[in-house]
């Protein structure tokens, strides 16, 4: 019995000095309780960490230094995304409590994705394991089947929450659920909602989404409403959603491809966004997108995007005009301008629609079939002549498929007159210029912008303004 003891205590020798080897050979475990909380957390929230095996438990596995650490450092528990497969997953509920259990008393980030396609492979308590969280519930993101979304919305409430995103999916096989959840309505601190249609799969129609989820709308400030490029819907839904919250709106992102052409006849009341900062229009329908902008105004507008990256933008209709008379009726102090494939603008309408908004300091054109030359020339800044937002600061040009001959010398010159170089005229403040066009390469002529400002010649552009 002596022996067995003396061996033991000749054990915990050795653990001893191999746990201080150890710590000479990675010094990094010596580091204070602090500074290594720090680092773990900066590690997990770097960008793409949420994709593959959560760097949480990465961390917790190096060591019982770092297990212990990270354990009892509740900012590295507060955000949680789960992925349930296929097949489900199998001890899920267990696993929500103890990970969200760990987080102390700080706000949540939850994100509940289900590829199951069967809402019986859900885990039916996980609603229940989440209530004991729902007065630190912040932020919430849900891509799943509108029958788990009911079950969601009936056992939970949500005080602290200020962000909800949600994508909806209808399973074929499963009879729909048309009834109204109220629980948002109870949410005071909301004021983000994004409303997706989930890409994979069927879903009920975008009327019947905003009336089954009545929105907290006199207190939204950003709200992102997304469809396919394949739906149609009575604008009326949206429409609603927006008047009731124009007093209160500081960001709109809509993609709304198409209004039935039936209801074109139908008058629709127009819209003052009051406190609107930024309004994004993506791949809408060309005739609805012009009707749309006829109906608001946005007195403080601060960056404007159209994008027709994917859809739309070939259609003859004037849209420089709209834009116009938009600016004639809001007088916005816009600074950013960007248009995404927007083809039947010419570079003069372009210039016309600049010459309303004289305090832009951004301008991103891309793929919008630009004569360059033309461009250049009338953002020229030159004596006895009208001259063009005067306090342009960034000018970003993408083109892929007309290559701009013969336009280096005007591009040179419209830098020249931009940075304080040129001779005479009124003088600019372009800090950076970007430039991307297909079979184009850099010549002596347009190196020479490197010494006047931040310049950027892109020859590998793939299909970057393509990505989502």
């Amino acid at each position: 019995m002596s022996q067995i003891r003396q061996l033991e205590d000749q054990l915990d020798v050795k653990r001893k000095e191999l746990a201080e080897t150890r710590n000479i050979v990675a010094p990094i475990r010596r580091l204070p309780f602090e500074l290594l909380s720090q680092i773990f957390y900066e590690y997990c929230i770097l960008p793409g960490n949420h994709k593959s095996t959560k760097p949480q438990i990465l961390i917790s596995q190096v060591c019982s230094t770092f297990r212990t650490v990270a354990r009892a450092s509740p900012r590295l528990w507060t955000r949680l995304d789960i992925l349930i497969g296929k097949k489900g997953f199998p001890g899920l509920s267990d696993m929500v409590s103890d990970w969200l259990g760990r987080s102390g008393s700080l706000p949540l980030d939850v994100s509940i994705l289900d590829k199951s396609m069967d809402s019986f492979a859900f885990p039916q308590d996980l609603p229940s394991r989440l209530i004991p969280f729902c007065n630190r519930l912040q932020f919430l993101k849900l891509v799943i089947s509108i029958r788990v979304l009911a079950s969601i919305l009936d056992q939970l409430s949500f005080p602290a929450l200020t962000n909800l995103d949600l994508a909806f999916r209808q399973i074929a096989a499963v009879p729909p659920i048309l009834r109204r959840f109220t629980a948002l309505l109870d949410a005071p601190r909301l004021n983000s909602v994004t409303l997706r249609r989930d890409l994979g799969s069927q879903s009920p129609a975008s009327e019947i989404i905003l009336d089954m989820l009545p929105l907290p709308v006199k207190q939204l400030q950003y709200i992102h409403l997304k469809l396919r490029d394949d739906d149609s819907l009575n604008p009326r839904s949206y429409l609603d959603v927006l008047h009731s919250c124009c007093h209160t709106l500081v960001e709109c992102r809509l993609r709304c491809p198409a209004w039935p052409r039936s209801d074109s006849s139908s008058p629709l009341s127009p819209i003052t966004f009051h406190t609107l900062k930024l309004l994004s229009l993506e791949q809408w329908e060309d005739e609805s997108e012009s009707r749309f902008i006829q109906l608001i105004t946005v007195p403080s507008l601060v960056t404007l995007c159209i994008d027709h990256s994917k859809y739309g933008g070939d259609d003859p209709s004037d849209i420089s005009e709209h834009l116009i008379d938009l600016q004639t009726r809001s007088s916005a102090p816009l600074l950013t301008l960007e248009l995404i494939r927007v083809r039947m603008m010419s570079a003069h309408d372009i210039l016309d629609v600049l010459a309303v908004f004289p305090t832009l300091k951004h301008l991103e054109l891309w793929n919008c079939n630009l004569n360059t030359n033309a461009l250049m020339r009338g953002l020229e800044l030159r004596k006895c002549r009208r001259c063009l937002v005067l306090g342009l600061e960034s000018l970003r040009l993408v083109d892929y498929e007309v290559i701009p001959r013969y336009s280096n010398r005007s591009i040179v010159d419209m830098v020249e007159s931009r940075t304080g170089s040129g001779e005479g005229g009124p003088k600019g403040c372009l800090e950076a210029l970007t430039l991307s066009f297909e079979k184009h390469d850099l010549d002596e002529e347009l190196d020479r912008l490197d010494e006047l400002l931040d310049f950027e010649f892109l020859d590998d552009h793939s299909s970057e303004w393509l990505d989502d």
